[in-house]
């Protein structure tokens, strides 16, 4: 992990931000709401631009609604790029474009998903990706009952996140190199997201301080849910295994990650 102060880099993004939102003009009122919508998509097109090869460091703001799906190709552009590692969550469904440079990439892959259905079985096929839905161990635990209670009142808000463990949209590019990149906001990685929902996206070029942060963050959480869907998984298929629990004494444990598989990538990602 980089090891420098996380504070400027912060004010950097916070910065850029807040910039963009003094320059954001105020468009007239439209009485016709297609007009409106149009308005609203040229707009943000024109004010916020979506960063493009060759990348520069700093911080890129991309407002939605746009015209173009193009925010999504730029997503997919930089996952096809990806040298060692690619990190990403998905609350909901990816768009093809992106779940098809996962596939393709050259790098290791780590996906956090709501859950299963939100990518398709070739994504999970791909030898170089490792994928883990978060959920309850439990689905009738005390968190699970808390969190029916809190949506309760709130019918629309109830229907919709109702089971919802991951929310944040996040993808990570070569975290631990020297030029990370970092694209997180409120969109999701879908044609909706870009070009219906009011949404907004940051692009964040060459912060090794943030990208710290985010991959602590993501890892933290990937970590413990992968546990959780892994013993889900053996609880389906009924594993058993009469030596599970005890540390094996000898060293061969250790193969699965030095042998060129699966297992050695992934750990190497992190070098």
């Amino acid at each position: 992990m980089h090891s420098s102060l996380v504070g400027p880099a912060v004010n950097s993004v916070s910065n850029s931000t807040s910039e963009l939102f003094r320059a954001s003009p105020v468009p007239p009122p439209a009485h016709d709401p297609s007009k409106s919508a149009v308005l609203s998509r040229v707009e943000t097109q024109k004010l916020t631009k979506v960063p493009a090869a060759p990348y520069g460091s700093g911080v890129y703001p991309v407002l939605s609604p746009r015209a173009t799906i193009e925010a999504v190709d730029a997503c997919a552009a930089l996952v096809a790029g990806a040298q060692k590692m690619v990190c990403f969550t998905a609350p909901f469904a990816l768009h093809a474009h992106i779940e098809n440079a996962l596939i393709e990439s050259a790098a290791e892959v780590f996906g956090l998903l709501n859950k299963h259905g939100v990518v398709t079985k070739a994504l999970y096929a791909a030898p170089h990706a490792l994928l883990a839905a978060a959920g309850a161990l439990d689905e009738k635990s005390v968190l699970e009952a808390w969190q029916s209670r809190l949506l309760e009142p709130l019918k629309g808000e109830s229907l919709h996140h109702s089971g919802v463990f991951i929310h944040t949209k996040i993808i990570l590019i070569d975290p631990l190199s020297d030029h990370p990149v970092v694209i997180s906001g409120s969109a999701n990685f879908s044609n909706n997201s870009s070009c219906n929902n009011d949404e907004n996206q940051l692009f964040i070029f060459d912060e090794p301080e943030v990208t710290d942060v985010y991959l602590g963050e993501f890892m933290r959480m990937f970590d413990h849910y992968y546990f959780r869907d892994q013993m889900k998984v053996v609880e389906a298929q009924k594993i058993t295994d009469p030596k599970a629990g005890f540390l094996d004494e000898t060293d061969a444990w250790t193969a699965p990650y030095f042998n060129g598989g699966d297992r050695e990538r992934a750990r190497l990602a992190f070098f």
